[in-house]
Order: C-alpha cells, then sequence, then structure tokens
C-alpha cells in the first residue's frame, strides 16, 4: 500500500509508502537499494514497514510481498544518477519497521549519509554494501546472534554494539584507519570482546573494503 503526496511549494515530492503486518509473519526482509543520499532506518511501527521518500521526482518503486510465514519488503531506486542539486542531497528516505519479525537487512547504497538505528529490531543479518559514504550502524540485543556483513569504498562508518553483546570483528580491508574500542586483537586480522565466549547474545562483524575508515565503540 503506498500513498503520494507534492509539495509546489518547493518542488520537493513526498512519497508514503506501508505494509500491513500480521501475526502470521515470523521472519522478514527488507532491501534498499539506492544511489546517493541519506538514508534513516530507526524507530518500530505497528505495520511491517512504513516508508517516507522525499526528492524532486518519484524515485522509488516500492514492493512487498508475503510467502507463508516470510514477508518481504523491497525499496529500488529507479534514477540513480540524478541525487544531487548545488550541493544539496535530493534522495532521502526514511524507514521504521515492525518489532516482532526476525529480520535480514541488505542495504546497497551509493555516495550516502546514513544513519540505521536498529536496537527496535531482531535482527539476524545485516549487510551493508556502499560506496563513498558516511555512516552509523547501531545494533541491539534483540536477537542471540546477528551477522554483520560490510563492504565498502571510500567510506567512513561507525558500528555502535551493546557491552551486553559478545562481538568479533573479521577485516579483510587494506589501507584502512580502525578504532575498535574494548576489542582485544587475537590475530591478524581478528578481534574480540572480552566477554564473547560467556556472552548470550553475539555480533559477528565482517569488514571488508578499500581505501575507508572504521570505528567500532560499545555502549
Amino acid at each position: 500500500i503506498s500513498s503520494f503526496d507534492f509539495s509546489e511549494h518547493n518542488g520537493i515530492y513526498t512519497e508514503f509508502y506501508n505494509e500491513d503486518y500480521d501475526s502470521s509473519i515470523k521472519t522478514a526482509d527488507l532491501e534498499i537499494n539506492s544511489g546517493a543520499g541519506l538514508f534513516i532506518v530507526r524507530n518500530s511501527t505497528d505495520k511491517l514497514a512504513e516508508g517516507k521518500a522525499k526528492g524532486s521526482f518519484a524515485e522509488y518503486d516500492f514492493e512487498s510481498w508475503k510467502d507463508d510465514s516470510h514477508a518481504s519488503v523491497r525499496f529500488n531506486l529507479h534514477k540513480k544518477n540524478v541525487n544531487f542539486f548545488r550541493g544539496r542531497l535530493k534522495n532521502q528516505l526514511e524507514v521504521a519497521l515492525n518489532q516482532n519479525p526476525v529480520w535480514d537487512i541488505d542495504f546497497n547504497i551509493g555516495a550516502s549519509k546514513s544513519n540505521f538505528d536498529l536496537t527496535e529490531y531482531k535482527v539476524k543479518n545485516v549487510s551493508l554494501h556502499t560506496g563513498a559514504a558516511s555512516g552509523r550502524l547501531k545494533l541491539g540485543d534483540r536477537y542471540d546472534s546477528t551477522n554483520v556483513d560490510i563492504e565498502m569504498g571510500a567510506a567512513s562508518i561507525t558500528v555502535e554494539v551493546p557491552k551486553t553483546s559478545g562481538c568479533s570483528i573479521t577485516s579483510d580491508m587494506a589501507l584502512v584507519s580502525r578504532d575498535f574500542q574494548g576489542f582485544s586483537k587475537k590475530y591478524s586480522g581478528y578481534y574480540e570482546t572480552e566477554n564473547f565466549g560467556s556472552a548470550m547474545n553475539k555480533i559477528f562483524i565482517h569488514v571488508d573494503g578499500g581505501v575507508a575508515s572504521i570505528k567500532v565503540v560499545r555502549y
């Protein structure tokens, strides 16, 4: 289900999207495919998913479908090369998800700014593929095992993980600035928190990329 609105005052389109939730949905996946822009995922909703997109034209194709107890949600940008005007971002997308399903989340974005606060969700897998970007990814402890796959180019990203969760980092990156607060290096390219073995909840982070900066902090 989607609705569409246009503001003539500043020439900016605003699109609203939502998909209803029902209790038979136990697992779900979210995929965002876009170019340059500003991307936000935060807060919870009684719907399966809600989205708000702002831009100089209608930019996103919104799809959702259900198969038994699994649901899928897609946001696909169909004009990835027209996003900036006089240095201002014209492509903005904000998404909220339902807390009940176990989520797999896949971000495929270009030059961007992002703020992904996933603390309210049960997250099994997160995949972030990005180019030149700056972003924040905050994870919670509502699921017992979370896998995070980050692949980036000239990007700067901060990942926040709860102190109550054990966390490991595997990095294959070259020419990278690393800052892993509260982690011990076990061997080349592998780091762990001191509670990794004993913690009930675990987060596994794998990072791959070229010239980049990554910071992982515990909160």
